[in-house]
């Protein structure tokens, strides 16, 4: 493994798991546009699926809405509003266990 695969390590050098930057640069590349959802269509897709009262996915939501907004955020306030969506999915902890086949399988 070389230097820089280290650094794109998403555990490492970061004790609260991914770091900021790593999940700026998911956002930037179109997490909820990964998934092929808008914010609306993401609300739709987990109301679908009663996924009101799954904390992940309500987390996927409001990054997505972030980034939706981003272009009309001063850059402090978008890395304050990223800061505190990453503080809470981590502290969601390892919420898969247990979950895997539901969750990365849906």
């Amino acid at each position: 493994m070389d230097h820089a695969d280290q650094n794109d390590n998403p555990m490492g050098g970061d004790p609260l798991g991914l770091p900021l930057h790593r999940l700026g640069q998911g956002l930037r590349q179109g997490l909820g546009q990964g998934l092929g959802l808008d914010s609306h269509s993401l609300a739709q897709f987990i109301e679908a699926r009663d996924g009101i009262s799954k904390p992940w996915l309500l987390v996927l939501l409001r990054l997505t809405m972030l980034q939706e907004r981003k272009d009309t955020l001063a850059p402090e306030t978008y890395m304050r509003e990223l800061s505190q969506l990453h503080g809470e999915l981590m502290g969601l902890g390892e919420w898969w266990v247990g979950l895997e086949d539901e969750v990365f399988n849906p």
